[in-house]
């Protein structure tokens, strides 16, 4: 009977463990999957640009030398077009991003660039045997020359997004600093500017700087290859219109004189983008 006894309380005594042994493991409990955040090209950038650029210039004649239509050097209101070939361009922008409806962005930038655009032409007026109005030092043709030496703009822009790539395009104010002139000229503004063609070694030479107000246009493919920093490269159209330019001429008999001439410039530009971006208001 005693044996009985001990053989049932060690039963009861054994069983929770015996159920223990024979229960099944508990599952590992999976830790909450990590959702990547969106790429935004919400915040604001600074950076650096170098491309090539290229243009064209026509001047034309708006001022009468002893009245009946004769121009400073060619006939009034007529004009010489010419390329300014190719150039090189280098500098910097700022601006700020903000993104919108999942994949629309909207931005204002602003951008300063070095150039070395440099174009001329002879005078296509200067008639055969050198007609002292309209040719140059002893029937040598006028030489007509603008040099383009940097750009700035301050365009809004508009983009569509896929994550980190954008296709955008852009608009607004434009301005370029040009240097102009025109040399040699047998008259060139006031009688005080009067050189004379048939003297040798003596002839006007006409020149000026001036700064215009025009318009820009562009489209561009940004790609964001890091959180902070993005490339790109982008085409823009400068349109600068009809503008006075006062070119100065120094006679060395007659003194100075100085007369306006109108010019008309268009600028291509592409360039590759590089930016750091600060992300200040990232969602």
């Amino acid at each position: 009977m005693k044996r009985i006894l001990l053989a049932t309380t060690a039963l009861a005594l054994s069983g929770p463990a015996i159920a223990a042994d024979l229960a099944p493991a508990p599952m590992p409990v999976k830790a909450p999957a990590v959702v990547a955040r969106p790429f935004s090209w919400t915040g604001c950038y600074i950076g650096g640009h170098l491309g090539g650029d290229w243009g064209t210039a026509n001047f034309i004649d708006p001022s009468t030398f002893f009245g009946g239509g004769l121009g400073e050097f060619a006939p009034t209101g007529s004009g010489a077009g010419f390329g300014q070939g190719a150039g090189f361009v280098g500098g910097g922008q700022i601006g700020c991003d903000y993104q919108f409806a999942t994949n629309w962005v909207a931005g204002i930038a602003g951008d300063f660039s070095w150039t070395n655009l440099d174009g001329s032409t002879s005078n296509p007026y200067a008639f055969l045997g050198g007609d002292p109005l309209f040719g140059g030092k002893n029937g040598v043709p006028a030489t007509l020359r603008d040099q383009t030496d940097w750009l700035a703009s301050v365009t809004g822009r508009v983009g569509y997004t896929w994550d980190r790539w954008m296709l955008y395009g852009k608009g607004g104010v434009a301005w370029e600093h040009s240097r102009d002139s025109i040399d040699p000229l047998t008259f060139f503004g006031n009688a005080a500017a009067f050189c004379f063609a048939s003297t040798p070694g003596l002839s006007c030479n006409a020149s000026g700087t001036d700064t215009d107000t025009g318009w820009t246009v562009g489209v561009g493919l940004a790609w964001a290859f890091a959180d902070n920093w993005s490339a790109g490269i982008e085409y823009d159209h400068y349109g600068f219109g009809n503008h006075s330019v006062t070119l100065t001429a120094s006679g060395p008999l007659t003194g100075t004189g100085s007369a306006p001439i109108t010019v008309n410039q268009n600028i291509e530009v592409v360039k590759a983008t590089l930016d750091y971006r600060f992300n200040w208001f990232a969602r």
